[in-house]
């Protein structure tokens, strides 16, 4: 509502997508890419509620390109995050209740920003075409599965169209995509975690993305599944070894 009344645009890292699934506003790629960065550093003001700024968001393909805002307003609950990447303004309260403290002060005779939609627009468009054909297509194949399982939770191993999703991706539930390498990039975390979100949320379709590489870190979690009778959908990327170890590191 806080965007809406502004008409600011939202970019979400990999943890927030779900959250304005197909939203004008919305911009769910990674501040790791050109245009998404060329967005924010055109900001007169960014408020970022949330987010850690960690590399595997901003820094992805450790350039160091990714410059912390001067204008910035900065909310996290945790003392030790704001300390971390100082703010022109650090506000250390919950989000929700931070975002909606804002929304109040703001007044409903101001008028909203009248280029945000399509500065959002332009950002998304600009952000897909800088990512590669190959993952182009390995988030049209994430798309695929959201689209076949409405609603779902998918939660992914560090496999190659995780990654590209992460750059560039939509999903349609809040809190349905996380994954390993939004963090440390464990290989073999997808599995047990899926048979987690299956079993926390029983009504929900569930969906373990992993390479066929990471898949063998902890394959016998195929057995604790069928012990806990969690129903997940296990889809296996099958590139024939650790392709992107390959691509990217040698």
């Amino acid at each position: 509502r806080l965007a809406e009344r502004r008409g600011a645009p939202v970019v979400q890292t990999a943890n927030a997508r779900g959250l304005l699934h197909r939203h004008s506003l919305a911009v769910p790629a990674s501040p790791s890419l050109k245009a998404v960065r060329a967005l924010i550093a055109d900001a007169d003001l960014v408020i970022a509620a949330g987010t850690e700024f960690g590399p595997t968001d901003y820094d992805g393909y450790g350039d160091g390109g990714f410059v912390l805002p001067t204008n910035l307003i900065r909310i996290d609950i945790g003392a030790d995050q704001l300390a971390r990447r100082p703010a022109t303004i650090s506000i250390q309260a919950d989000c929700g209740v931070a975002l909606e403290a804002l929304l109040s002060e703001i007044g409903r005779d101001q008028a909203p920003s009248g280029d945000g939609q399509a500065r959002a627009a332009a950002t998304r468009q600009a952000a897909f075409a800088e990512i590669s054909p190959g993952l182009q297509a390995q988030t049209r194949a994430v798309e695929v599965i959201r689209d076949a399982l409405p609603g779902s939770i998918i939660v992914g191993d560090s496999t190659q169209p995780v990654y590209a999703a992460n750059l560039y991706y939509d999903h349609d539930r809040p809190g349905g995509w996380f994954n390993a390498a939004t963090g440390f990039g464990a290989l073999g975390y997808g599995p047990a975690a899926a048979i987690g979100a299956a079993l926390a949320v029983p009504d929900a379709p569930v969906v373990c993305l992993t390479g066929d590489g990471g898949f063998q870190f902890t394959l016998p979690e195929l057995g604790a599944a069928l012990d806990a009778a969690a129903p997940v959908i296990f889809v296996v990327w099958n590139n024939r070894g650790y392709r992107e170890i390959e691509t990217s590191m040698l």
